[in-house]
């Protein structure tokens, strides 16, 4: 949600010198394993094009990685359908 977002940039844009990984997930019980990462590398990036684009946070402070498919991220499949963020 943008509202969310708007807050993690407003914590990122604060935390001068800091720097932040987003990583990219897909659930590993639906598709293959090259099409999971190609998930997770799009939904890294679509993070972190909101926050650089809207949210006018410095792409200095950013990096982003997919991780692809996974299944023990959390304990319900669809749940690992996420990008998480955090300190390098």
């Amino acid at each position: 949600e943008k509202a969310r977002l708007k807050y993690i940039a407003d914590e990122i844009k604060a935390s001068k010198g800091k720097k932040f990984v987003i990583a990219g997930y897909a659930d590993a019980a639906t598709g293959s394993a090259s099409a999971n990462q190609k998930i997770s590398d799009a939904r890294a990036k679509a993070v972190y094009d909101i926050l650089v684009n809207e949210f006018q946070v410095s792409p200095d402070q950013l990096s982003y990685v997919g991780k692809g498919g996974v299944a023990d991220l959390f304990d319900k499949n669809p749940l690992n359908r996420v990008a998480t963020l955090s300190a390098e």
